[in-house]
């Protein structure tokens, strides 16, 4: 949608400004469009935007704290306050012998 090409810009200005391989920049480019979009929801809807950590990173804890900490720090950089944003974990159902579908 032609609206929201300046966050794709904008997101895509931060991942090449960080540099580095096809992967990082990619992967810094989706933090930075998650964060800007939930920005832009926050914008419309009351309450919290919630923005998912990467199911790869399910079974990794320390990597998906880390995540989700650079996630919220990201967002509070954009002024949104911690009171706004909801971090949601992964979970492969059926590959984890402790995950059970409802």
């Amino acid at each position: 949608m032609p609206a929201y090409r300046h966050l794709v810009e904008e997101a895509t200005e931060a991942a090449s400004e960080l540099g580095g391989n096809h992967d990082r920049m990619a992967e810094e480019f989706i933090d930075r469009l998650f964060v800007l979009f939930g920005r832009e929801i926050l914008k419309v809807v009351p309450g919290r935007v919630s923005t998912k950590v990467a199911a790869s990173l399910s079974f990794d804890t320390v990597s998906s704290l880390a995540k989700a900490r650079k996630l919220i720090s990201l967002y509070e950089k954009k002024g949104i306050s911690r009171d706004r944003i909801l971090i949601k974990g992964c979970e492969y159902v059926g590959r984890n012998p402790d995950s059970r579908a409802s």
